[in-house]
């Protein structure tokens, strides 16, 4: 089977409050496609380092993403 590749974008500048399940929701309701996965990076304590992953199956669903200017997640603008 061969293997997939997806494509990633990096988001930062997130909320320490924000979750997988919400960076997941904001960007499917702000482009209308779903990410195939979605990784928020933790310290060894568990608090988020304010940046997370998400990953695109198809160049052009990533595009969109990187195509957005201006985001708010949780209260805050994020970067992509």
């Amino acid at each position: 089977m061969p293997k997939v590749v997806l494509f990633e974008v990096r988001v930062s500048q997130l909320a320490e409050t924000t979750t997988e399940e919400s960076v997941l929701k904001a960007f499917e309701d702000k482009t209308g496609v779903k990410a195939k996965e979605v990784k928020l990076l933790k310290d060894k304590e568990g608090k988020s380092r304010r940046i997370c992953f998400l990953k695109y199956e198809v160049k052009e669903d990533m595009d969109k993403v990187v195509a957005i200017e201006k985001l708010t997640l949780d209260e805050v603008e994020v970067k992509v």
